[in-house]
C-alpha cells in the first residue's frame, strides 16, 4: 500500500476534501490533527460505511446536498476486507472476535460437518413423524423438530447432541408393538390431548375397548383380532374392494369365517357393527369429548391395533419417548446406524479436542496478556463457556473483582458491570474489546501473507489520563510493526498529536493537519509536531546561511514576531522581568508608551526584535527593511493562511487594539481615575471596563449600545488570547485548537472600534 485517495463531496460534515495519503517507504502511519467540528467523525464515518458495505448510508445530513465519495488504495477502489475502524470510547462495545481467537478453525470445522451430519438425521426423523410444522423454510421446520423433541425429553435448547451422545436405543423388539403409530396423531392436537389425558376419558376408552372386545368376541367376527386386524382395518378392506370393482364380476365374494360376503352382505355387516359399537355408552360419552369424526376414527384404530396403547397413554410422558426411540431406530435400520453413529463418534473426538485446549495459549489469552502489561485494571476476566463458543454462542465474558489482597469471586457479564465500573474502567474494558478485535486482524493477515488493512483509529486515547495514554500509543507502534497493518491516526488533541508522532516516529511528510476556507473546504498540509520556535529560528536564519535557503522577508518578519512570547519567557527565566529586552518584548504584547529607554508600541521596529534575537541566538539575522514599525506591518499584512504563526500574530494584534480601545473609552466613562499605561494591561483593563459599564453615568447612557458591544466583543477577547499567545509546555495547544476563521471574525469585529 503506497497511496490512499480520498474524494469526498457533501459526506456527513465534510463538505469538500480531496486528498492523497502518501504512506512512504517504510512508513505505514500517517498522523492527522483536525479540531473539533473539522470533519474527524464524518471521515471516520465514510471509512465505517465503506467497511460495511452501506454506502448508501453516505449523505448529507444537514442540507441535504448530493454526496459523492470515491475511495482507492494505488488506484484501485478500495475493498471493504481493507478497512477496519475504531472510533471513540463506546462503554457498550463487545468485540465479536473473542470467539474466533478462543478456537481454531480445525475444531470450527469438525463442528460444522456434525451439524451438516445432524441436519440430514433430523430432516429424515421429520419423514418419520409425520409431523406437520408450518413454517416458510426446511430448516426452520428442522429447528422447530428439534425443540419439540427436546422438550419431550424435558432437555434445554441446543442440547441434542449431547442428549445423542448419551442415548442408547431400545431393542427394535421391544418397540414392535408402537408400528404404524404416529406423533401427529396422538401429540399434534393440544386439544385432543388435553381431552385424551383426562381420567373421565380414559375411563370411557376403556370402558368401549372392553365392550368391543366382548363383540368380536362373538363366532361371526372370529375374523377380527385385536393388535392385528382391526375393524377400522375391516372397514378400509370394504372401501378398497369396492372403489376397485371387485363385486363387479359375477360369483366374486369375500370369505369371512368360512362364509362368503357379497358387498351387500358386507356393507350390512359394517353396518351392523359400527351400530353396535356406536350404541354402547362408552362411546357416547367419546364421540361428545371428541366432537369430531375424523379424529374420533383414527385415535380408535389405534386403540384397537396396539392393545398396550392405553397404558402408555396413562403415561403419555413416557410413551412421547417410546415414539421418537420408534423413529430413530427406523432411522438407525434404513442407513445401517451409519449417520447415528457417524454423528456420536464425530462429537465424542470434537468433546475430547475441546477438553484438551489449553487456554493459555490461545490468540485471547495473548490479547489479555497486553491489555494486562499496559492497563491496571481492579478485576480479572475469564470465559465461562468456552465448549459452547464453539458451537456457536456468543461468549460470557466473566469478571472477577478483587477484594483487598484477595481475589473475591464476584462474577457479572460485561452487560451487568455498566453501573459497578468507574469511566475509566468502562474505557479501560472498550479497549480490551478494541484488542480482541486487532489481534484477530493480525492473525488473519499472518495466515495471509500479502494482505493489507488500513486502520483508521479516531480519539481513541481521548479522555485517558497521560499513563495510559502512553499506553496506547505502545500499543499503537506494535501495530506499525506489524506485517501488512496500515494506520490513519485522527485526534484533536495537540499533544497526543506530537506524542505519536515522536513514539512512532512518523516521517515528516506523514504528519498532516488539516485546514478549511470560508466556504468550509478542508485541505490536508504538513504540520508542525516538534518545537516550533525551531523551525521558525531557522526560517529566519538558515543552518548554512546561504542566500538561497533565506526565506522571503515578508515571510521572515512573519516568523520574527511569531518568536516574541518564546523569546519573551526565556529572557524573563535567565535575566528577570526587568530586564530592557523582557520590556520591549512586553511592548509589543501589550499596548505602551515610551518608558524610560523603552519606546512605545507603536514605534518598535524589525531593528529593535534583530538585535535581541541575534544576541541571544548568536545568530546573524538581516532584513532587506528592518526599520519597519511592527505596529505597521500587523495592521497592513493580510494574513489568509491557517497556520500557527498566522494565529499567534491574529492573536497579538487582537489583542494590540483591545488594550487600544479600553485605554481611550475608560477615562471617558470615568474621568475621575487616571491610567498609568505602562502598568496597565488587558487583565487589569478588562476588569475595570466591566465594573465600571455596570454603573455608568447618566449623561453616557445614550452609549450604552456601543459599550455594550464591545464588552462583548472583550469577553471574546479575553477567552480566546492572553493564554494563546503566551509560551507554556503545551506548545501553543489552545490557539492551535482554534480556527483561522474565528480569529478572523474577532479581528474584524475590533476594527470597527478601534
Amino acid at each position: 500500500m503506497q497511496t490512499l485517495s480520498v474524494n469526498f463531496q457533501h459526506c456527513f460534515w465534510i463538505k469538500n476534501l480531496t486528498s492523497n495519503f502518501i504512506f512512504l517507504q517504510g512508513k505505514k502511519v500517517i498522523s492527522l490533527y483536525a479540531k473539533n467540528w473539522m470533519m474527524k467523525t464524518s471521515f471516520l464515518k465514510i471509512f465505517e460505511k465503506y467497511q460495511k458495505n452501506t454506502l448508501q448510508e453516505i449523505r448529507d445530513n444537514i442540507f441535504w446536498n448530493i454526496s459523492q465519495h470515491a475511495i482507492h488504495i494505488d488506484g484501485n477502489i478500495i475493498d471493504s476486507s481493507q478497512i477496519f475502524t475504531l472510533g471513540q470510547v463506546d462503554e457498550k462495545y463487545q468485540s465479536w472476535n473473542i470467539a474466533t481467537l478462543l478456537i481454531n478453525e480445525e475444531l470450527r470445522t469438525q463442528y460444522t460437518n456434525i451439524l451438516a451430519l445432524k441436519y440430514q438425521l433430523l430432516r429424515q426423523l421429520k419423514e418419520k413423524i409425520g409431523l406437520s410444522i408450518p413454517t416458510s423454510s426446511t430448516s426452520l421446520e428442522i429447528s422447530k423438530l428439534e425443540k419439540k423433541l427436546l422438550k419431550d425429553f424435558a432437555l434445554p435448547e441446543d442440547n441434542f447432541l449431547q442428549w445423542l451422545l448419551q442415548i442408547e436405543l431400545p431393542d427394535q423388539n421391544d418397540l414392535l408393538v408402537f408400528n404404524g403409530c404416529l406423533y401427529k396423531d396422538i401429540f399434534d392436537d393440544w386439544s385432543i390431548e388435553q381431552i385424551i389425558w383426562s381420567q373421565d376419558f380414559q375411563d370411557s376408552i376403556q370402558n368401549f375397548l372392553d365392550q368391543a372386545n366382548n363383540l368380536f368376541n362373538q363366532p361371526q367376527y372370529s375374523y377380527l383380532v385385536r393388535g392385528r386386524f382391526s375393524f377400522g382395518q375391516f372397514q378400509e378392506v370394504a372401501q378398497s374392494l369396492q372403489k376397485n370393482n371387485f363385486f363387479s364380476a359375477d360369483g366374486n365374494a369375500l370369505c369371512l369365517a368360512w362364509r362368503n360376503q357379497t358387498q351387500e352382505e358386507l356393507n350390512a355387516m359394517i353396518v351392523q357393527i359400527e351400530e353396535s359399537l356406536h350404541s354402547t355408552a362408552a362411546f357416547r360419552r367419546i364421540r361428545e369429548k371428541l366432537n369430531t369424526t375424523e379424529k374420533w376414527k383414527k385415535l380408535v384404530e389405534l386403540l384397537e391395533t396396539i392393545p398396550n396403547l392405553l397404558d402408555y397413554i396413562r403415561n403419555f410422558e413416557l410413551f412421547r419417548k417410546q415414539l421418537w426411540y420408534v423413529y430413530l431406530n427406523e432411522i438407525a435400520d434404513d442407513e445401517g446406524n451409519i449417520i447415528f453413529n457417524e454423528i456420536k463418534r464425530l462429537y465424542q473426538t470434537l468433546l475430547t479436542a475441546i477438553d484438551n485446549i489449553n487456554v493459555q495459549t490461545t490468540e485471547r489469552n495473548n490479547a489479555l496478556a497486553i491489555f494486562k502489561d499496559r492497563f491496571h485494571m481492579p478485576f480479572e476476566m475469564r470465559i465461562d463457556n468456552l465448549q459452547n463458543v464453539i458451537f456457536g454462542e456468543i461468549p460470557v465474558v466473566r469478571f472477577e473483582f478483587r477484594d483487598e489482597d484477595t481475589w473475591r469471586i464476584v462474577l457479572k457479564q460485561q452487560s451487568e458491570i455498566s453501573n459497578t465500573l468507574s469511566q475509566w474502567e468502562k474505557r479501560a474494558l472498550f479497549l480490551l474489546n478494541m484488542i480482541f478485535d486487532l489481534e484477530k486482524i493480525k492473525k488473519d493477515i499472518e495466515g495471509n501473507p500479502g494482505q493489507e488493512i488500513l486502520i483508521i483509529a479516531d480519539d481513541v486515547a481521548d479522555s485517558f489520563d497521560y499513563r495510559n495514554k502512553y499506553a496506547i500509543v505502545e500499543y499503537l507502534q506494535e501495530l506499525a510493526e506489524s506485517q501488512g497493518i496500515y494506520l490513519i491516526i485522527l485526534t484533536h488533541n495537540y499533544d497526543f498529536f506530537r506524542c505519536i508522532n515522536s513514539r512512532l516516529n512518523i516521517g515528516d511528510d506523514c504528519k498532516k493537519i488539516v485546514n478549511r476556507d470560508s466556504r468550509w473546504t478542508l485541505d490536508i498540509e504538513a504540520a508542525y509536531t516538534k518545537e516550533p520556535w525551531e523551525e521558525w529560528k531557522f526560517k529566519v536564519c538558515p543552518k548554512d546561511n546561504t542566500p538561497e535557503n533565506d526565506t522571503p522577508e515578508n515571510e521572515k518578519k512573519k516568523y520574527l514576531i511569531a518568536l516574541i512570547p518564546f523569546v519573551r519567557n526565556l529572557i524573563q527565566y535567565a535575566r528577570g522581568s526587568k530586564n530592557d529586552d523582557f520590556l520591549l518584548l512586553t511592548h509589543l504584547l501589550h499596548w505602551k508608551q515610551v518608558n524610560w529607554t523603552i519606546p512605545a508600541t507603536k514605534d518598535i521596529s524589525f531593528t529593535n526584535l534583530l538585535s535581541i534575537y541575534n544576541n541571544l541566538f548568536w545568530l546573524t539575522i538581516q532584513l532587506q527593511n528592518p526599520n519597519q514599525m511592527i505596529y505597521d506591518y500587523l495592521k497592513d499584512e493580510s494574513i489568509q493562511w491557517d497556520s500557527l504563526e498566522s494565529k499567534i500574530l491574529y492573536a497579538i494584534l487582537i489583542r494590540l487594539y483591545a488594550e487600544q480601545i479600553m485605554l481611550r473609552e475608560l477615562p471617558i466613562i470615568n474621568p475621575q481615575v487616571r491610567l498609568d499605561t505602562n502598568d496597565a494591561q488587558f487583565w487589569f483593563l478588562y476588569s475595570r471596563f466591566v465594573n465600571w459599564l455596570k454603573i455608568l453615568p447618566k449623561k453616557l447612557e445614550y452609549d450604552r449600545e456601543r459599550l455594550g458591544n464591545i464588552k462583548r466583543i472583550l469577553n471574546k477577547v479575553s477567552t480566546m488570547t492572553p493564554e494563546s499567545i503566551h509560551f507554556n509546555s503545551f506548545m501553543y495547544e489552545p490557539i492551535i485548537d482554534m480556527d483561522i476563521i474565528e480569529l478572523q471574525s474577532l479581528y474584524n469585529s475590533l476594527q470597527q472600534y478601534i
